[in-house]
């Protein structure tokens, strides 16, 4: 063979290859990569479902307060007087009636005395004047008087019998001492404290709401 024909036909067949490698290079090319949010969007995602149903929730609100005692009486004196009971301490329980003070009764069991005396006396002249006015011996207006006498006479026995039993200051229902009772040998003035009662059963609860939240309560 000659040259000339050798060197054609190499040429010829390396065109031939080239075209070859150039066409399998172009369908051997490898597809382009999916993106991750691509394939997170094709992936199906489990979910869990219920059944709702509207319906009203109540309201609530939030309060702020302090306890208290159900009953609460501070006890004062109604006569003077200096106390001559031993005092009871705060936290005492004490009962309906049970003695909280006494104050030392000083002349009053004499002016008792007295004005039962002069209310005998007084009657005594009621009697006589209204048997005299009735048989004529004596002018009505002694009878009147000697009635309003004895009126006086009777209301001066109720003031001293009143003042007696004022001198026993009790307690006014069943509960606990807040504060100590006067102390022995102290002077009480009418209007003093003696002591102070309270009842813990019920305890009361005090809130405090704000004017829009009064109609949630």
């Amino acid at each position: 063979m000659r040259p000339v024909s050798l060197i054609s036909a190499l040429c010829v067949a390396a065109a031939i290859l080239f075209w070859v490698l150039g066409s399998g290079g172009d369908a051997a090319a490898p597809a382009p990569a999916v993106a991750p949010a691509a394939a997170a969007e094709e992936r199906p995602v489990a979910v869990v479902a219920m059944h709702s149903q509207a319906r009203a929730l109540p309201g609530g609100i939030v309060l702020r307060g302090r306890t208290e005692a159900w009953r609460k009486v501070t006890v004062m004196a109604e006569v003077s007087g200096r106390v001559i009971s031993d005092p009871l301490r705060a936290g005492a329980r004490v009962a309906r009636g049970d003695l909280l003070c006494e104050i030392d009764p000083g002349e009053r069991p004499a002016a008792l005395a007295q004005a039962r005396a002069q209310l005998d006396e007084a009657d005594a002249r009621y009697r006589a004047a209204s048997a005299l006015s009735e048989r004529g011996f004596a002018a009505e207006t002694q009878a009147k008087a000697a009635r309003a006498a004895l009126e006086a006479a009777r209301a001066a026995v109720r003031h001293a019998e009143l003042e007696i039993a004022r001198l026993r200051i009790t307690a006014p229902f069943d509960g606990y001492l807040e504060t100590n009772a006067a102390e022995l040998g102290s002077l009480l003035q009418p209007g003093q404290p003696c002591a102070t009662v309270i009842a813990l059963d019920p305890i009361k609860l005090v809130g405090y709401a704000a004017e829009t939240e009064i109609e949630h309560i």
